[in-house]
C-alpha cells in the first residue's frame, strides 16, 4: 500500500454511520461470526472493510478492562488498545508515519489487498491506569465475505511477557558476543606478535575476561523485569581512560577489521558520574553498530563534548559513521521488542543502548542521521567535578 494524499500508509476514510450499521446487521447475530468469536482462543475483533471494529470477544474486552463493546463499534484497532500514535496526524489509527511499521496495520492492508492471511508482530506504547508501557501483540488478519460485503477477522495474541523475557537473553548474548569477538581477536593475534605488542594484547585480554565476568553479573540481575532491577554503581569516571577502555576493547573486534577508528581525546581532564562496566557495555554498543553500518575501508568517529544546560554541566560521548537510517527506521530505533537487526544492522543492541543509558545511568541517549550528515549517536552523562 503505498502513500496517499492523506495517509502515510492505510486510506483515511472511514465508513459513515449508515454503512457501519448495514455492517453490523451482516455480523452482529451472524452464527458464524458468534461461533469464531465465541472459539477464539485469544483476542479477537471484527472489522470492516475501513478497518473499523464491528466487534470483539470477551478475551479482549476483559483485557481492556471493558464491559459493554458498544463503544467500541467503529473505532480502529490503534485506538481500542491505546496506541499512543492512534490520534496523530493526518488521520489518526493507520495512516500516521509510525503506522507504516505497525505489525496490525500491516497484517490488515496486506489482507484485504491480497485477500490471504497475514501474519506480524505488532510493537506499540499504551496508556494503562496512567502508567506508559510496552504491549507487544502477535497479529492475523483472515478475510471474512458475508452477503458480498467483506471484513476482516483480527486475531490477537499478547506475547509481551515472552518477548521482554526473549530480549533480555538476547541482549546478554548480543553484548557478550561482542566481548567473546573482541577475546577472540586479541588472542590470535597474541600468538604472531611481537614482544612489543604482547603486553598491550595481554592487558586487552585480562579487560575482556573481567567484563565478561561483569555481563554475567549483571545478567543475573536483569533475569527479572530490567525496568525494576537496582544496577549499576555509580562513581566518577575519567572520559579520556574511559574512551580509551572502548577504543582497546573494540579494535580487535571483528566488526572493525578493515576500517578505521577515529578517536578524539578530549581537550581537558572531564569526568562523568557513572559505572564503568554499564557505561562501556553502551559505548561498545555504540561503537560496534556503527561499524557494522560501515563498509570496508570506512571510517567510524568516536569523541567527547561538554555542555552546560544551566545550572547543569553534561559531557556527551558520541559516534558517527557515514551511514543513514532510514526515516520509518528512526521511529522506533530504541523502542523495546522491534529488532532492525534483519534491516539495517541494529537490532537488540539499541534498545539496549537506551535502557542502560538512561534508567540505570540516569543519562540520555539519543541520536540524528540525516542524507549527507551520516549517523551520530550519543550518551550524555552529568559531568562530575571532581576526582
Amino acid at each position: 500500500m503505498g502513500v496517499v494524499s492523506d495517509s502515510f500508509f492505510a486510506p483515511a476514510a472511514r465508513a459513515t454511520p449508515d454503512e457501519i450499521a448495514q455492517d453490523m446487521a451482516c455480523v452482529v447475530g451472524n452464527p458464524l461470526v458468534d461461533a469464531l468469536l465465541q472459539a477464539a482462543g485469544g483476542l479477537m475483533a471484527v472489522l470492516n472493510q475501513n478497518r473499523q471494529v464491528l466487534a470483539v470477544n470477551h478475551a479482549l474486552l476483559c483485557m481492556l478492562g471493558i464491559e459493554d463493546p458498544e463503544g467500541l463499534v467503529g473505532l480502529r484497532p490503534g485506538e481500542v488498545v491505546g496506541c499512543d500514535h492512534a490520534a496523530e496526524p493526518p488521520a489518526g489509527c493507520g495512516t500516521t508515519r509510525y503506522c507504516t511499521t505497525c505489525g496490525a496495520a500491516i497484517s490488515i492492508v496486506g489482507a484485504l489487498s491480497t485477500e490471504s492471511d497475514t501474519e506480524r508482530k505488532c510493537v506499540l506504547n499504551v496508556v494503562r491506569n496512567g502508567t506508559s508501557m510496552d504491549l507487544c501483540l502477535r497479529v492475523r488478519a483472515r478475510i471474512l465475505t458475508l452477503q458480498a460485503r467483506r471484513f476482516v477477522l483480527l486475531f490477537l495474541q499478547d506475547v509481551t511477557t515472552q518477548e521482554r523475557m526473549s530480549e533480555v537473553q538476547r541482549t546478554f548474548l548480543h553484548d557478550l558476543r561482542n566481548l567473546l569477538q573482541g577475546l577472540s581477536g586479541s588472542a590470535e593475534l597474541l600468538g604472531v606478535s611481537d614482544d612489543a605488542q604482547r603486553d598491550d594484547l595481554i592487558a586487552n585480554i585480562s579487560k575482556f575476561s573481567n567484563r565478561i565476568t561483569a555481563e554475567v553479573n549483571l545478567q543475573q540481575k536483569l533475569a527479572g523485569d530490567a525496568r525494576g532491577a537496582s544496577l549499576g554503581a555509580r562513581r566518577p569516571l575519567k572520559v579520556a581512560e574511559v574512551m580509551a577502555d572502548t577504543t582497546s576493547l573494540v579494535h580487535n573486534h571483528a566488526t572493525a577489521k578493515g576500517k578505521h577508528l577515529v578517536a578524539a581525546p578530549p581537550a581537558e581532564p572531564w569526568s562523568v558520574v557513572s559505572d564503568a562496566v554499564l557505561l562501556g557495555r553502551v559505548l561498545l554498543n555504540m561503537l560496534i553498530n556503527a561499524f557494522e553500518a560501515t563498509p570496508a575501508d570506512g571510517e567510524v568517529r568516536l569523541w567527547s563534548e561538554r555542555q552546560s544546560h544551566g545550572a547543569t554541566t553534561v559531557v556527551r560521548f558520541l559516534v558517527w559513521n557515514a551511514a543513514v537510517i532510514p526515516p520509518e527506521i528512526q521511529l522506533r530505533i530504541f523502542q523495546r521488542h522491534f529488532s532492525t537487526k534483519s534491516t539495517w544492522g541494529r537490532g537488540v543492541g539499541t534498545w539496549s543502548m537506551k535502557l542502560l543509558g538512561e534508567h540505570f545511568l540516569q543519562g540520555k541517549v539519543g541520536f540524528t542521521s540525516e542524507p549527507g550528515q551520516g549517523t551520530t549517536f550519543y550518551l550524555e552523562l552529568p559531568e562530575a567535578k571532581e576526582v
